[in-house]
């Protein structure tokens, strides 16, 4: 080996030892996205040892992360979601530079996972926002007191509805700070666990089923199905006067059937507000016009007295970014 040679390897050697002591993972990339090289952080962080990363897309990391069109000098950093090895998402901060090596571009991405963060974030919500919610639901309480006239206990409702809202969310959050996602093999565990929480909360009959065999989900169709259950089940609480909850989850071919279904007061789907408001409208057509952007179709079977069943399919590949 030349001279020129050896202080070439000695200062990749050293270049090596520097981002192997870094807090945060480095990764690599060409400009397709082909991982070149990892630091040992990486398995730490995603579960995989540096050497099974190379040759991977960047996006089976990091979905969503794509250098198409960057300037060599771009840079980007904020949140993301990582996938592991075992297929779980979890939240993680990524900065992405880009620049020219021995006359090919490269993008180095700089990762770093903060879990105690996040268990600090999750015990501050708890300890000061959900108190502050608990307590102003108390008082908002009072204002339903007859005496008051109709009009005040009408918004004192309203307002307890939008509180009472807040604090299930903050309550997801804490218990699961990666709600965004479950992982490609996770849906279905998530959604079997958000329909036990549900039955614990609410004192109802819940049936959880998942027919088909597992398909790898795309991230953005997992959100999206876990989004839809999660408001089609908050008005189920509300407004149906539910005894019994089936929520299923199918996989067929390519896509994802999930469906919530209950024998509750039911509602004329045909009619807009104001009687559809009564059974949370808003927050259920919202996420439902969200699904159809995103390529997915929506069936609505219900009528006044025999309960309702709301379905959604979605692809398990990419769908359109709603977020």
């Amino acid at each position: 080996m030349t001279q020129e040679g050896r202080v070439e390897r000695n200062e990749e050697e050293w270049s090596r030892a520097v981002l192997d002591a870094l807090a945060a993972a480095v990764i690599t990339t060409d400009e397709g996205g082909i991982v070149e090289s990892a630091t040992r952080r990486v398995e730490s962080v995603f579960g995989f040892r540096p050497s099974e990363t190379v040759g991977r897309r960047i996006d089976s990391l990091i979905p969503g992360m794509d250098f198409g069109d960057r300037r060599p000098d771009a840079r980007r950093s904020g949140g993301w979601n990582g996938c592991r090895k075992d297929g779980t998402l979890f939240p993680m901060d990524a900065c992405i530079g880009s620049g020219w090596y021995r006359g090919r571009r490269i993008f180095t991405v700089l990762v770093r996972q903060d879990a105690c963060g996040r268990r600090d974030v999750a015990a501050y919500l708890h300890d000061n926002t959900a108190q502050d919610l608990a307590f102003a639901r108390i008082r908002l309480g009072l204002l339903l007191d007859p005496r008051f006239p109709p009009r005040i206990r009408k918004l004192a409702a309203q307002a307890d509805e939008y509180v009472d809202r807040s604090i299930r969310s903050l309550r997801e959050l804490m218990e699961r700070p990666e709600a965004g996602g479950a992982g490609a093999d996770g849906l279905s565990d998530t959604l079997h666990g958000m329909a036990e929480r549900f039955r614990r909360e609410h004192a109802v009959r819940v049936l959880y089923r998942q027919d088909g065999v597992r398909e790898p989900v795309d991230p953005a169709s997992e959100a999206l199905v876990l989004r839809t259950v999660r408001e089609l089940l908050c008005n189920v609480a509300k407004h149906s006067g539910a005894e019994r909850v089936e929520v299923c989850l199918e996989y067929r071919d390519g896509s994802l059937l999930v469906s919530v279904e209950d024998d509750g007061i039911g509602f004329d789907p045909s009619c807009p507000a104001p009687h559809a408001e009564g059974h949370g409208a808003c927050g259920k057509h919202g996420v439902l016009e969200l699904v159809r952007r995103a390529g997915g179709i929506v069936k609505i079977d219900s009528a006044p007295g025999r309960g309702a069943r709301v379905s959604v399919e979605l692809p398990c590949g990419p769908c359109d970014d709603t977020r």
